[in-house]
């Protein structure tokens, strides 16, 4: 899988119920992502410091332990945790595009099928 234009040993399959299982656990941190506009300075540093808190743990819960490390480093610009994932969904994208193309070929069209019979 590659995020922020690393290579990293994870793997995340779409077909995998543990892996969705795992995701959308991982999900559920984005509930506690702060909406609306922070006023002042110091509340435009928090808003940032807690989405940003939230997206590595979101890595973390769906890699384990030391991913957001191996991702981010000491990184935490929220433009950068964005764009890692976005780098996740967009593989997640390729994967089901892939698997979509893959076995279309297998399911016919229900009325192919009944102007076979």
């Amino acid at each position: 899988m590659k995020i922020l234009g690393k290579d990293l040993s994870y793997k995340f399959s779409g077909t995998n119920p543990a892996d969705i299982t795992k995701l959308a656990e991982a999900e559920e941190c984005f509930a506690s992502m702060q909406d609306g506009t922070p006023t002042g300075t110091r509340g435009y540093a928090q808003w940032l410091t807690t989405n940003c808190r939230c997206i590595q743990e979101f890595f973390t819960t769906l890699f384990g332990d030391g991913a957001d490390r191996e991702i981010f480093g000491d990184e935490t610009d929220f433009s950068v945790c964005v764009d890692a994932i976005m780098d996740f969904y967009e593989e997640v994208g390729i994967q089901a595009k892939k698997f979509e193309e893959k076995y279309s070929k297998y399911s016919l069209n229900r009325t192919e099928r009944r102007g076979k019979k």
